[in-house]
C-alpha cells in the first residue's frame, strides 16, 4: 500500500461526503473516514455506506401527475448505458414526496425522492435564462428543472390577482440534493419584489 490518495470528497451535500470510484486494478486499498476539522466530539457519529449498485441522486423532472407516466433521466453514477427510466402513478398513489427505486442499465438504483401531485406539472427547458425567453406558467403548477451549465438562471412568467396569495417553495437541498438555490419575484419591469434564500421571507 504506497498510501496515494486516489480521491477524496469533502462537502457534497451539507457536510455529508460522498464518492464514487472505479478501481483500475486488483488489490487491497483503505478508505479513511474523519472530522474536516479534527477536532473530536461525542456528537460526530456517521454511518457509512459502501454500495455496487447504481447510485441515483435524484430523477428529473422529480415529479409525476397522478394518474399519468413520466418518462424521465436518471442522475447518478454507473448506471450503465442507459439512464432513462419510466415513473407511473395510478388514480390510487398517495399525493406527497416519496421514495421509489427506479432501474438502470446496471440495476435497481438507491431509493430517491419523487413527488406524486394532482398539480400539472411542466419541464424548465435550457435557454429560458433571459427575460425575453421565458416560460409562461399558468398558475398553480410544478416545474422541474435542472442548471447544466454556469451562470444559469430559469425564468417564468405568469399573470397574479391583487390580493392573491401563491407560496414559491423549491425542494432540492432538503431531498438531499446540492443545489443551493434562490428565488425572486420580480414585477413586469424587473423591478425585485421578494428574494428567498435559506429561510422563510
Amino acid at each position: 500500500v504506497s498510501g496515494q490518495v486516489l480521491m477524496q470528497n469533502d462537502n457534497h451535500v451539507g457536510g455529508d461526503a460522498f464518492i464514487t470510484y472505479t478501481f483500475a486494478a486488483d488489490g487491497d486499498y483503505v478508505i479513511s473516514v474523519r472530522d474536516a476539522r479534527y477536532i473530536g466530539n461525542t456528537k460526530y457519529v456517521y454511518c457509512l455506506k459502501i454500495s455496487d449498485r447504481p447510485h441515483a441522486h435524484a430523477v428529473f423532472p422529480m415529479a409525476v401527475q397522478r394518474g399519468q407516466s413520466q418518462p424521465v433521466k436518471i442522475v447518478g453514477h454507473q448506471l450503465g448505458a442507459n439512464d432513462a427510466a419510466t415513473v407511473s402513478a395510478d388514480e390510487s398513489a398517495t399525493i406527497g414526496w416519496d421514495s421509489h427505486i427506479v432501474t438502470a442499465d446496471g440495476g435497481p438504483t438507491n431509493p430517491v425522492p419523487i413527488l406524486i401531485t394532482d398539480t400539472p406539472q411542466v419541464i424548465a427547458e435550457d435557454g429560458n435564462h433571459a427575460a425575453d425567453a421565458a416560460t409562461p406558467l399558468t398558475l398553480p403548477v410544478g416545474v422541474s428543472g435542472r442548471f447544466t451549465e454556469n451562470d444559469q438562471s430559469h425564468r417564468f412568467t405568469f399573470e397574479a390577482q391583487k390580493d392573491h396569495f401563491f407560496r414559491f417553495d423549491i425542494h432540492a437541498h432538503r431531498l438531499g440534493l446540492a443545489l443551493d438555490a434562490t428565488v425572486e419575484i420580480q414585477d413586469a419591469a424587473g423591478k425585485k419584489l421578494m428574494v428567498g434564500d435559506d429561510g422563510l421571507q
